[in-house]
Formats: structure tokens, sequence, C-alpha cells
């Protein structure tokens, strides 16, 4: 996202941009990758996330986010995610997860 220019006294700041790149990398599993550029904005009270959507393997997790001062919407679309992926994001245990989320 670009950097906005600075405000003049008692104006809000305001910006828009793109996230074109972003890549996780969990100390176990498989990488998860962004599979396409998504559009954000910030107009000084509401930050919007177009659906991100973020490929691990043949899956993909996307999310979108609508966030304002007095709510937050989170669109969530999972498609063919083993749950073993997820274990690279939970404390250390014993349990064991499987099957797949779709």
């Amino acid at each position: 996202m670009s950097k906005p220019a600075s405000p003049a006294a008692g104006t809000t700041r305001r910006g828009q941009g793109t996230l074109e790149s972003l890549q996780m990398t969990p100390k176990v599993g498989a990488d998860w990758t962004l599979a396409d550029t998504a559009a954000l904005s910030w107009d000084g009270e509401r930050f919007t996330l177009a659906p991100a959507c973020l490929n691990v393997a043949a899956a993909s997790v996307c999310a979108g986010v609508d966030y304002s001062g007095t709510a937050t919407r989170l669109d969530i679309n999972i498609d063919a995610l083993p749950l073993g992926e997820l274990m690279a994001f939970v404390p250390d245990s014993d349990w064991k997860v499987q099957g797949e989320l779709a």
C-alpha cells in the first residue's frame, strides 16, 4: 500500500492499495502463498480487504475483511483444506487431527 501524503491539520488519513505478495512458511507443513492480488483501503473510519486467497497444496483459504469502529465482518471460504495443515498453527500438544475442510 502506498504511503499517503501527510494530512493537513484536522483531516483524516486515507489510502488504498493492493496486497500483491504474501507467503507464510510454517514450522511444519507446506508454504501458504497468495493466489492473486487483493484490494485494500482505509478511509479514516473503515478498513476493507477484498477476498485474499492463500493456497497450500491443492487447498485454498480465502478471507475478506470489512472493519469499522462499530462492526467487523470477516468472510472466510475454505476449499479442500487438510486439517493436518492447521497443526502448524496450534501449540504443541498430543492431539492428532485428521480430515478435510471443504
